[in-house]
């Protein structure tokens, strides 16, 4: 025979208390990066529209750090050059 119910009940609301914490601190989280970034301001409302230069899809930088990174580039199999 397993432990008494109200164990059990005891166990899944320390469970569901501490996933609720873990979710807490990944907003927290998530939160602060975007308004690092500039995306959202300290009341969590959008900044821009726009895309940090960083983040277009032809920036050989990153947002974060700044450092270029190596991106593949799409190959034109029509150019006379390749």
């Amino acid at each position: 025979m397993g432990p008494p119910r109200h164990l059990d009940l005891e166990e899944d609301r320390v469970e569901r208390w501490r996933l609720a914490e873990l979710a807490a601190a990944r907003l927290s989280s998530a939160r602060a990066r975007l308004e690092r970034l500039g995306i959202i301001d300290a009341e969590g409302k959008l900044v821009s529209r726009e895309l940090p230069p960083g983040m277009l899809p032809d920036s050989d930088t990153t947002h974060e750090t700044g450092c270029c990174v190596s991106r593949p580039r799409m190959m034109d199999h029509r150019s006379p050059d390749l």
